[in-house]
Order: C-alpha cells, then structure tokens, then sequence
C-alpha cells in the first residue's frame, strides 16, 4: 500500500509553494538573475538569426552553409 496519498502529495507542494522565496535562493542575488536573463536572451537572438540565415541560403539555393 501507498503511504503517500494523492491529497498528501498536494499538500506538499502546496506547502512548497507558500515557503519564502529568500530562504530558497538566498544565495543568488537580483543582478545574478538578471545577468542570467541577459545571457538567456542573447542566445536566443543568435540561434533566432543563424536559423534566420540558414533559411535564406536555402532559399537561396545555397543549402550547405554551417553557419
């Protein structure tokens, strides 16, 4: 038999969620985060305009280019 019930899973998340966010990320700080987020955005332009340029050689006709 489960000793954990559905409800008591529930429970346990719920209560995760009500836990104060500065007791779990203490140690990262705001600029951390937003250096993260910085980072996180600029690899998504890069692979947004790679597969931007990988599109036009291949309607280009020009299919074999790495990039």
């Amino acid at each position: 038999m489960n000793i954990l019930s559905n409800n008591a899973l529930q429970q346990i998340d719920e209560a995760g969620l009500h836990s104060p966010i500065g007791r779990l990320n203490s140690t990262v700080s705001q600029d951390a985060i937003d250096a993260g987020l910085r980072k996180a955005r600029l690899l998504r332009a890069r692979a947004f305009h790679q597969a931007v340029g990988r599109l036009v050689d291949l309607l280009k006709g020009r299919g074999g280019s790495t990039r």
